[in-house]
Parts: C-alpha cells; sequence; structure tokens
C-alpha cells in the first residue's frame, strides 16, 4: 500500500484528523512495514506495549479484553494499542490475526521523536487527547448525576449511608460469643 493510501487511512482516525498531509506522510514514512500470518497475536493482553499498529490489509479479532468478541472481525484503517505509540502502558486486550495481515507499526519513539521536531504535530495531538479527556468527564459527571438522583430516593440519611456502605461480612457465632463477653 503506498504512503499516500497509508496517510489517507491514518487521517480517518480521530487522533490524526486535522494534521496536514506532509504531518501524516511523515509518520507513515518512518513507520515499519510488518507482515503476520493467520493466527499471530499482534498484541497480547497484560504485555507491555510500545507502538500501535495500523491494520492496512487483512482482518483481525479482539479475542481477549473488554469487549472481546470473537466473531467481529476488524479490517483496514482499524489502529490496535493506540495508547502504547504515546505512553507506556499494558495492552488491555488480545488482538489476533483472521489471515494474513499487513500492518504500519507506529512506535512510540518514533513518534515522540516527530513530536519533538514539529511542534504543532505535538499540539494537535494534545489537542485531540485533551478532547477524548473532556467527553470523558462529561460522561463521569452524567453518571454521577443520575447516580446522586437515585440516591434521592431513598429517604432517610441512615437509609443513604447503607446504600453506598460496601457489603459487610456476615456476623459468625464465633464473633458473638467474642462480643457479648
Amino acid at each position: 500500500m503506498s504512503n499516500e493510501s497509508c496517510a489517507l487511512l491514518l487521517m480517518r482516525l480521530e487522533l490524526f484528523q486535522g494534521l496536514k498531509p506532509h504531518q501524516l506522510t511523515d509518520i507513515v514514512r518512518h513507520a515499519d512495514r510488518i507482515q503476520f500470518q493467520e493466527g499471530h497475536k499482534i498484541i497480547s493482553e497484560g504485555e507491555a506495549g510500545d507502538a500501535a499498529y495500523l491494520i492496512v490489509e487483512g482482518t483481525v479479532a479482539r479475542v481477549a479484553g473488554p469487549g472481546a468478541d470473537e466473531s467481529v472481525e476488524l479490517g483496514v484503517g482499524t489502529l490496535i494499542g493506540e495508547m502504547a505509540m504515546l505512553v507506556e502502558t499494558t495492552h488491555s486486550s488480545t488482538v489476533v490475526c483472521r489471515g494474513p495481515v499487513r500492518a504500519l507499526k507506529i512506535t512510540r519513539r518514533m513518534l515522540h521523536e516527530q513530536m519533538r521536531n514539529d511542534p504543532e504535530l505535538a499540539e494537535q495531538i494534545v489537542d485531540r487527547l485533551a478532547g477524548r479527556l473532556n467527553r470523558l468527564a462529561q460522561e463521569l459527571r452524567k453518571i454521577d448525576s443520575t447516580f446522586a438522583q437515585s440516591l434521592q430516593h431513598i429517604r432517610s440519611p441512615r437509609q443513604r449511608r447503607l446504600a453506598l456502605a460496601p457489603p459487610s461480612k456476615p456476623v459468625t457465632q464465633s464473633a458473638r460469643r467474642v462480643a457479648a463477653s
């Protein structure tokens, strides 16, 4: 796949939207082109990651981790392990090739180097991440508000405390004897 075609795939991803064509092409040019065979694990749950993989040909499936559903195939344009190209992290999923796969490996070291050399690139990525965090904060505020409203239906302060308290352990016979003595 040509550099321009790969750059177009990157452009569709939220994190890279708004980058200039030459910035996208630079990322593609510096990325490693990797080929995987059917059954190969691209990333494994619990392992440290240092790169993201952009699928440019073939399909993969998330077989372990949050939202794992082996019947759902992810194809061209999917970015696997996105956080690993930005920060030190361990993978939360295992992703396996469903057939031959070609991918671009975007390493953290390479992306950080490009961001140091192109402050505009760094600023754009930081802005995208900040936008995501803002949306996450809004979602958490909605959940908090819904939870607070549900507590309003509990009438007494004691009932509210009990609703918020962690479940207690059952009291055993020996604990009752100790308390009584």
